[in-house]
């Protein structure tokens, strides 16, 4: 796949009756969705330091290492597939699916971004990240990245590399192994399915 440091950003990636439908089901009034609990959204890796907490949200895993996870898998798989498509790179590996609904919090410390990450540090991967409704919380991804920068960036070293803001229908592809992070909603709920492809 060719998608070492790149990054690419599609609006309406599907149509709109299925960007109805997704956001249907996962936020709609009576869906039924099964969400669960997690306290941090971006939690470090085991033995890391953080210096962001309080950052609860409710997931749902579609496809994990042992694979197909979920039944919503096979309903969303043609919206992976067809952002891929549009970047040229052709896949055989869903190594990670899942997403995210956030809420505002009441944070005196708003200002500081998520915990910073790489989905998989073991693999090189293209995340797909798409967003479900419209929202505040920038997606942000740095120029370091991890082939070079084995743990988390100091702050003063960290570089933004591109912002993107949640819109109904936009997906934002990009290397995995670029560092990024995301700011909290603040005005109403966050919404993102978010894909690891190899």
């Amino acid at each position: 796949m060719d998608y070492q440091n790149k990054i690419w950003v599609f609006d309406d990636i599907i149509d709109k009756k299925y960007q109805d439908e997704i956001e249907n089901i996962l936020v709609g009034r009576d869906s039924g969705f099964s969400w669960y609990y997690i306290p941090e959204v971006a939690p470090p890796l085991l033995g890391e330091k953080t210096t962001v907490t309080g950052r609860p949200a409710v997931s749902h895993s579609i496809v994990n290492r042992d694979g197909q996870n979920s039944n919503f898998h096979e309903f969303i798989r043609p919206m992976v597939e067809e952002a891929c498509k549009r970047t040229n790179n052709m896949f055989s590996v869903f190594s990670q699916g899942r997403t995210f609904l956030q809420f505002p919090l009441n944070l005196k410390d708003r200002h500081i971004l998520d915990e910073l990450h790489v989905d998989n540090r073991i693999t090189p991967h293209l995340v797909v990240l798409y967003y479900v409704i419209d929202a505040d919380g920038d997606t942000i991804i740095y120029e370091n990245h991890y082939s070079n920068e084995k743990s988390v960036p100091e702050h003063d070293k960290r570089i933004i590399k591109k912002k993107v803001t949640p819109k109904k229908g936009r997906v934002v592809l990009f290397d995995g192994w670029y560092w990024h992070t995301a700011e909290q909603p603040t005005n109403g709920n966050r919404c993102i399915i978010n894909y690891n492809v190899m």
